[in-house]
């Protein structure tokens, strides 16, 4: 059989080929579809095919820049030393008149949203009959014991949670009742003495990773492990707000989005250039470093470019960026590039951006409701709240022909005409126009 036959059709006519080759006396002459000889020719048909196409798949998965699945573009991002910080949950501003005083800490359920929670996100004293605001983290809360027979060297525990997404928000682990901090950043874990434990987070699931006996949180005799966190699924702008707690609900705005999954190509462009040790080095560490952090929620996309040998870093983002987070930023970077070098620091606000507006004819065999959302995420993926980092013309012919290539949708662009763009902008929209044809 042919080592390039990789579909059943390919390996049953290599087999068939094979048998017939053979001399007169040892030819093979049981050529019914329903004679035992093709049954077996059949059986071993599909072995083959299987076994090829697993193989197949195993190469195509271990390599960065060929993976298709996210898990695997995850794991081999950790490889390279890029761990994930988990996301955020929403927030908002709630302004409530409290019918009797009364007091609010952290963590407390005031409310409800659409099928989530209101929880407190500061510590508050309420009078009654005087109106005031209540900063509030959009989610669920969700607390998980697990019993253990000690934690031993670089020892796993999973964690999985009912809501897609895990935030960062009022995150907590304790063991026998001792706090242990949750480290996402591997230059920082000398800053912890032994008392610490690696978390990842990838939607829904946890991973906490006990240390190695050397540095690292161990403990032989320990018998209960809790995790609390705040988890969330899809987060309507416009949902319904409700209290819980004594009071009348005035108004509600959202203070920040919800950070969702970071899309799986902008994982693996990251990992590609991102430092196994963290440091900056290239413009694109400075937006993979800013990025990990502060993606999604925070911050939307990054903009970085020397100027020899200034650094000019632009932060687009939705409406404004929370208190504090420039700061952050300011340190993570400080922490991490070279002296001697000036960064500045720019905030680009969305509503700013441009229009992205393509038309498209598919052809009516395509035509589903499946095809368009293939359609329109992909070209979502590639503009929608992105900086352009180069001039860039954006050719409807190309991405029709890439659409075709990775999907086998067959669609036609009603223009020829690419449109331009130049460094350093960046989309707020993108309208598509898909006609059936």
């Amino acid at each position: 059989m042919q080592y390039t036959s990789l579909s059943f059709e390919a390996a049953k006519a290599d087999l068939i080929a094979y048998v017939q080759s053979k001399p007169e006396k040892g030819a093979w002459i049981d050529f019914l579809d329903s004679s035992i000889g093709t049954t077996f020719i059949e059986l071993a048909a599909g072995v083959s095919a299987f076994q090829s196409f697993h193989d197949l798949v195993t190469r195509r998965e271990g390599y960065l820049q060929t993976a298709q699945f996210r898990t695997s573009v995850e794991e081999l991002a950790f490889n390279r030393g890029l761990m994930l910080a988990p996301s955020l949950a929403g927030t908002i501003t709630v302004n409530m008149t409290p019918v009797t005083s009364f007091n609010v800490a952290i963590g407390d359920v005031v409310g409800t949203y659409d099928s989530h929670t209101l929880i407190a996100y500061e510590n508050k004293s309420f009078s009654a009959a005087v109106p005031d605001d209540l900063l509030c983290v959009v989610g669920n809360i969700n607390t998980i014991t697990k019993s253990v027979a000690g934690v031993a060297p670089f020892q796993e525990f999973d964690f999985t949670l009912e809501d897609a997404y895990a935030a960062s928000q009022l995150e907590l682990l304790t063991i026998d009742g001792l706090v242990v901090p949750l480290v996402a950043e591997l230059n920082y874990l000398t800053d912890y003495g032994s008392d610490f434990v690696l978390r990842r987070i990838s939607g829904d699931k946890i991973k906490i990773y006990s240390g190695n006996g050397t540095i690292g949180y161990t403990n032989a005799s320990a018998s209960t492990m809790v995790y609390r966190c705040i988890s969330y699924g899809v987060v309507a702008p416009d949902g319904n707000a409700a209290l819980l707690v004594d009071a009348a609900l005035t108004r509600y705005t959202i203070t920040t989005s919800p950070a969702y999954y970071m899309p799986t190509e902008d994982i693996r462009g990251m990992a590609l250039y991102y430092p196994l040790d963290g440091r900056i080095v290239q413009d694109r560490d400075y937006e993979a470093v800013i990025l990990k952090y502060y993606g999604g929620g925070v911050v939307l996309d990054i903009y970085s470019y020397n100027t020899n040998p200034d650094q000019v870093i632009n932060i687009l983002v939705d409406t404004s960026l929370p208190a504090g987070a420039l700061a952050g930023i300011k340190a993570l970077v400080d922490l991490k590039r070279g002296q001697g070098i000036l960064v500045t620091y720019n905030i680009d606000l969305l509503a700013a951006g441009q229009d992205l507006s393509l038309s498209f004819n598919i052809a009516a065999q395509h035509y589903s409701t499946a095809n368009l959302a293939i359609i329109i995420a992909y070209i979502e993926s590639l503009y929608k709240y992105k900086y352009m980092k180069a001039n860039v013309d954006v050719s409807p012919v190309q991405i029709a022909i890439d659409i075709q290539a990775m999907y086998g949708i067959i669609i036609y662009p009603t223009s020829y005409v690419s449109v331009s763009y130049t460094a350093g902008e960046y989309i707020k929209s993108v309208t598509l126009t898909i006609t059936s044809v």
